[in-house]
Order: C-alpha cells, then structure tokens, then sequence
C-alpha cells in the first residue's frame, strides 16, 4: 500500500536518485541491484528558507534474496502503488519511490551546491588611486590605493569561490578609458571583460589591472549604469537555468549620463539612471549587491572635481541596493559598507553566504538512523551539533532528520568543494 509522509517531508526532489542494494554474508557486501533515475536538476527554495540543490541517495540493505529485475525495471522517480514496485532500499510514499531507512542498513545523500552565475562590476575610475587610505587600521603600515585593496579582495574571493560561483568580470571605465574630461573618460566594453563560467579565477586576474596600477591604468568617470546595463544583458544571455547575481564594487556615485547635455554636466551631475538599471536588473530576476569603499557620509562639494556635486554618496548606493533587491536591513547602510581591505573581501563573502546557503533538505528516511555524520571533501563531522555557535560541524534545524545546517568550518568547505555526503547508518 501506498504510505504518506508526515510534516517533515518538504516537497518534491529535483534530483538525481541512485539506490544500490547489496546484501551481506560473511560480513562481505556484494552488489544485488542497481537503480538510476533522472529528474529536474534546479534548484528550489522551501517555505522555510532551506535550499535543495542537485542531490542523490545511494542505499545500501542486507535484506536476503535479489530484486534486480525489479530495481533493473523501475526507477525512484516512477510512479507507484505498492513497494514491490520501488527499487531496494525505496519505499512507495504518496505514488512515488522514496529512501526508506531499514534495519542493517545504510544510505548517503549527496548534495551538490546549487551553482550561481555572479557578475562582478567593478569600478576603476581614477579616484581608486587619486590618493592613499588606511587600509588595514594600523599606523605602522604604509597607506595604499583603494585599487590596491580592491584587486586584492577580488582576487581572494576569486581563488575561494571560482568552483562554486560562476564568476565574471565587468570594469568600468573600460581599460581605455582617459582622465580627459570629456566622452574619452566614459567608456563602458559592449560585453564583459570575463563572461560568467565556472573555474574562471585566473582569467578574472589576467583581466583585472594590476594591484600597484596607478593613474595611466586606473582612470576615468563613473559610468555605472553602463556598466550595470551590460553585466545584466550577459546575465541574462548566458546565465540562463542558474541563479544570477551582480557585485557592484564602487567608490563613488554615478555620472557619464548619456542624456547629459555637455561635458560640465555628464561629470558634475548624478545620474539617477544606475537606479533604473538595478530595477530592471532585477524585473529579469537578477539581484545587484552593491559594496561601497571609504564611502562618506554627507553632501558632495559643488566644485568643478569630475564628480557629481551635491550628493549623498551613503543615500545614493542605500537607492542602488534597494531597486536591485539586495538592500541590507540595516538603518545605518542599506549597502555593504567597508572602510578597509578586509572589510572589502568581508563584504564580498557575506554576499557569498546569501548566494551559497549551508542549510538543506534531505529526505526524511521512514526509520530513524542510529548515527548520521557528513563529509565534505576529505573531513568528516559526526553530529550532530546542538547550535552551530562556535561549531565546525552541523545541526539538525528542523524536527527529524532531513533539515540540516552545515557549521563553521564545514559551511566554508561546502561554499568553497560545491558538495557535502550526508551518511545515514541503520541499526540492525
């Protein structure tokens, strides 16, 4: 008969399902039966903010006797009526095979990271070198470039991310891009620097000015929503079936308006149309995140200095986030503020831990395990934890044994390898 699960079981599985039965003499396993089935590999978010990504399950009885014309003829995605109908180590729960957990038994989960097409646009105008800052809170340390802080927090982000986050680059200005006060100082390339794909660190380095770049490399306006416009063209393009994402990376408010009307206003005017570009942005279902650098508060100076006059730099990017859907929910800053390097790279892994969550969904197993413990990569947490305060290792967030949280050093390895094996162990 057909069972039916209870509150614990959250949706349906966009999965890769495998079940391996093997059955034991001696205390030797050997293969019975071998199942596959295939279904929708995207990722879905549950009521309660946990994330699925692409996942198997391998099981794995001592039960006596072979089903492999059973398991060779049907599937965990098949629809069913009975469990006879389901492969080993499946059972038949609401018309559909599902682990099921018996006794001397056991199964792992695998879960994969779902994959994110993330676009960082990133400003080189020349206020990134015009002048020097405290980049790390010590006065004993030389000051550096903003540029130089800049390039060292992408680089870092890049190296850690590059086989989890499909990563690309937009620059604005482009490199040709001149002091020159005129439209020599806005360009923005027609396509990114670095489209998004996956392992694409080095080539994001090759493209990015070099750290100790000064004024002849880094020059130019602020022409940010060029630049927006042309990361969420590509995104939109080449992103399709992942979750999309821009990284604006900017020290100053936006000018270069195309619709300005001379060169005194294109450089000394906001242009509000950034704004404009993050809400469209978003309408495609792409979110802007936005990381001010030494960003201060209050009104520009209405002097003739290349930048926007009167305007609140703090109250301008707080409007960026919001139209791009990713405003912090922080009076002080609706944007990622940081006023020095390591403040930088913070930045960018916070965005990391909202794009990459370590929380999922497993599939409640029908009997409870006598021991669960995860592995990621070549570490191993048994668990599990009571919080993850201070914890390397995992939780259960949820009642029963399918909502599960990855913790501290494990949650960085997940975000970082892209996949976690959740091992559930039967007692006979």
């Amino acid at each position: 008969m057909t069972r039916s699960r209870g509150a614990g079981w959250v949706g349906s599985v966009a999965s890769v399902f495998a079940a391996i039965a093997t059955s034991c003499a001696g205390g030797e396993a050997t293969t019975a039966a071998t199942a596959t089935a295939t279904a929708s590999a995207s990722a879905s978010s549950t009521s309660d903010s946990l994330t699925r990504g692409s996942t198997s399950v391998a099981s794995s009885s001592t039960s006596e006797g072979s089903a492999t014309e059973t398991a060779a003829a049907t599937t965990a995605s098949d629809g069913c009526q009975s469990d006879r109908e389901c492969p080993p180590g499946f059972a038949c729960v609401d018309g559909q095979c599902e682990f099921d957990g018996g006794p001397c038994s056991g199964a792992t989960w695998r879960q994969e990271i779902a994959r994110v097409a993330l676009l960082l646009v990133i400003d080189k105008s020349g206020s990134m070198v015009d002048s020097s800052w405290d980049h790390d809170g010590d006065p004993d340390t030389p000051s550096i470039t903003r540029w130089r802080s800049v390039a060292a927090a992408i680089e870092g982000f890049a190296a850690t991310h590059e086989a989890t986050l499909e990563l690309g680059l937009v620059l604005f200005p482009g490199l040709d891009a001149t002091s020159e006060p005129t439209l020599a100082a806005c360009p923005v390339a027609a396509s990114p620097a670095v489209a998004v794909g996956p392992m694409h660190a080095a080539m994001i380095l090759d493209a990015l000015p070099d750290a100790d770049a000064g004024p002849e490399t880094i020059a130019g306006a602020t022409p940010g929503r060029a630049a927006l416009e042309v990361a969420a063209s590509h995104l939109a393009a080449e992103g399709e079936g992942l979750a999309r994402a821009i990284v604006l990376v900017t020290d100053g408010a936006a000018n270069c308006d195309p619709d300005a009307v001379d060169d005194l206003s294109r450089f000394e005017t906001y242009d509000p149309g950034i704004v404009d570009a993050a809400a469209a942005a978003l309408s495609d279902g792409i979110r802007t995140f936005v990381v001010g650098v030494d960003v201060a508060k209050g009104a520009s100076p209405g002097i003739v200095d290349g930048e926007p006059d009167g305007v609140d730099l703090h109250e301008v990017l707080d409007a960026v986030a919001i139209a791009g859907g990713a405003a912090l929910d922080d009076p002080a800053a609706k944007f990622l503020d940081a006023h020095d390097e390591a403040a930088i790279l913070g930045s960018l892994e916070a965005i990391a831990a909202e794009l990459l969550p370590c929380a999922f969904v497993t599939i409640e197993p029908l009997a409870p395990p006598c021991s669960v413990e995860v592995r990621i990569g070549e570490s191993v947490y048994p668990g599990p934890a009571e919080s993850c305060d201070g914890v390397d290792g995992w939780r259960y967030t949820a009642g029963g044994y399918a909502h599960l949280e990855l913790c501290g050093q494990a949650c960085a390895e997940y975000r970082a390898l892209g996949a976690a094996d959740v091992d559930y162990d039967f007692c006979c």
